[in-house]
């Protein structure tokens, strides 16, 4: 006989959660942790629920609570939560040169992108490697090889560097060990480390469907890139399965390489026409945190509320709350895993236990936040 289920107290979560961000470096002795209630908001969960994961990390050690004003909760000088030890990178990497489409200003405006970024930052210093953001610039010409050996790399990181000269980079990987963040490998033949957007799409509308919506519809882009296409080829593939044909549900709006500010309310425009065209379903799979937000303040818009009446899920990690929004629900890899591939990649292929082309995907799962809701 099959032995029952057993499902995991939220409390435990949360208190995994919490491990992990302590040994990526996001709290620290230094940098306190958040207090209870904002915890619980960024998690999704009851500020009792963070409190209890917080008490036994202080019970544990792991945590040290200092009184008094302008004081709070901290990593406890010298501990280390399990799996969290830090490690000792190669010796033939002692600094990693890293590229993007934007300039630090903009990476940083940019919330997918910062994101990235500072998880490629965090494990670089728990390994010990140097990290150097090198000027360039898509279209500028310079050789992104010849900068990151004239700022002592060993190796070149690429974060969303899709526009610009492919041939540029697999230049530069005859000359250094070159990784990607994302799925580039459709324009070069390069190592990358990317989401599994096909599971994660999968996953997201597996959960609505499980949710108990009858029809689930889906917000792309116009233009299908490889992401794109990987999502809505799994969103109509659970259709089917499903016996739901996914005829109408479609929704396709936007460019290809999406901004910030008014990229978003031409696409919350343009929904807010489709769906008064053509009313959506109870339930929505959004291409990314983007469109799912613009998707929801369109519904707003409309007079329609998220999740009472419309339960949106997504793919991807956009902000753990976006603006003024609730929290959003979508297939995520774990935190701090991007980076800790990226660099283990590169390490790999200056050992040479690994050739290049190399690629990781990063298995994905829902977290569930406030955007969706079981139909009664």
């Amino acid at each position: 006989m099959a032995g029952k289920l057993v499902a995991t107290p939220k409390y435990q979560m949360v208190k995994q959660a919490l491990m992990d961000r302590i040994a990526g470096r996001r709290y620290s002795a230094e940098l306190a942790v958040p207090p209870e209630r904002v915890l619980a908001q960024e998690l999704g969960v009851a500020p009792m629920t963070a409190r209890r994961a917080l008490q036994e990390l202080v019970r544990e050690g792991i945590l040290i609570r200092e009184r008094g004003r302008g004081r709070g909760t901290f990593v406890r000088q010298g501990a280390v939560p399990p799996g969290g030890e830090p490690v000792k990178a190669d010796a033939r990497l002692r600094r990693v040169g890293v590229i993007h489409a934007y300039d630090w200003e903009r990476l940083q405006a940019s919330p997918v992108y910062h994101l990235t970024f500072l998880e490629v930052q965090r494990e670089c210093a728990r390994r010990g490697v140097g990290l150097e953001l090198l000027p360039v610039q898509p279209g500028d010409g310079k050789n992104p090889a010849e900068l990151a050996r004239q700022a002592g790399c060993q190796a070149l990181m690429v974060l969303d560097w899709t526009e610009g000269a492919p041939e540029l980079l697999a230049m530069a990987a005859d000359r250094l060990p070159v990784v990607v963040a994302g799925p580039f490998q459709e324009m070069a033949p390069l190592s990358f480390v990317a989401s599994n957007d096909f599971q994660g799409a999968w996953a997201a509308t597996r959960h609505l469907l499980d949710l108990g919506h009858r029809q689930v519809a889906m917000v792309n882009l116009r233009k299908i890139a490889k992401a794109s296409s990987d999502r809505q080829g799994a969103w109509e593939m659970a259709l089917d399965r499903a016996g739901i044909e996914s005829d109408g549900l479609l929704y396709r709006v936007g460019r290809l390489k999406q901004g910030q500010g008014e990229d978003f309310q031409e696409i919350k425009a343009a929904l807010v026409e489709a769906f008064r065209l053509r009313p959506p379903p109870s339930a929505i799979f959004a291409r990314d945190g983007f469109m799912a937000t613009a998707a929801i303040g369109a519904f707003r818009e409309l007079g329609r509320r998220c999740p009472e009446d419309v339960s949106v899920a997504c793919v991807g990690r956009f902000f753990e709350q976006a603006l003024d929004g609730p929290r959003l629900t979508a297939a995520q890899y774990e935190d701090g895993a991007l980076g800790r591939e990226l660099l283990q990649l590169v390490e790999d292929q200056l050992a040479g236990r690994r050739s290049s082309p190399a690629g990781v995907l990063l298995p994905m799962r829902v977290v569930e936040g406030q955007t969706t809701r079981k139909v009664e």
